[in-house]
């Protein structure tokens, strides 16, 4: 069975996924769709509806990936404790091949 990740790493991977290329530049236009008012705009102002409803979004976005994982993590051990040795046997083998073909296909990426 795999150990479950220390909670400061996991911590460190979603900041790290948080401060990415990808996601970082994102943040203003959701604030500034959140709380309702273009980013260089004045007057800004702290809105107690805006953090209530981004709370409520975060506490919900949460708990919906956190249930799908503890599924998908249930449905996962269910699989390997009901399955035979030969099945597994099969698995390891295909994922090996996987990796071993991803490897020699370096033009793909």
């Amino acid at each position: 069975m795999v150990e479950a990740p220390n909670i400061a790493l996991a911590f460190a991977a979603g900041l790290v996924s948080f401060l990415s290329p990808c996601c970082l530049p994102l943040v203003p236009g959701y604030l500034a769709t959140v709380a309702g008012i273009a980013p260089g705009a004045p007057g800004r102002r702290v809105d107690p509806r805006v953090i209530l409803g981004s709370l409520v979004f975060v506490a919900t976005f949460s708990l919906i990936f956190v249930v799908l994982g503890l599924t998908a993590t249930a449905v996962g051990d269910f699989l390997f404790e009901t399955s035979p040795p030969s099945t597994r046997w099969r698995a390891s083998r295909s994922s090996r091949w996987a990796v071993f073909s991803s490897r020699r296909c370096s033009w793909l990426g």
